[in-house]
């Protein structure tokens, strides 16, 4: 065929597919390497002694109280 031929007759339709390239990126969890922890329980002890401004004392009267001699006194006071 020749430049000057027509390769196509009018009216006449060509089909053609068109790909097209797409980059496929993501992001995949894997185990790389284990590590074992453990919780240690320290505890200790601290004896403090403070001068304090004021002290609340709660007396919860319900259920059945046990009441000494000393509360007695302080009850008959009030």
């Amino acid at each position: 065929m020749t430049p000057n031929e027509t390769a196509f007759q009018e009216g006449e339709v060509a089909r053609m597919d068109v790909y097209e390239e797409t980059a496929d990126v993501r992001k995949e969890a894997f185990v790389r390497e284990e590590v074992h922890v453990q919780k240690v329980v320290d505890q200790e002890t601290v004896t403090l002694e403070e001068k304090i401004r004021r002290e609340e004392l709660n007396v919860d009267t319900e259920g059945n109280p046990q009441v000494g001699q000393a509360n007695q006194r302080a009850a008959k006071r009030i």
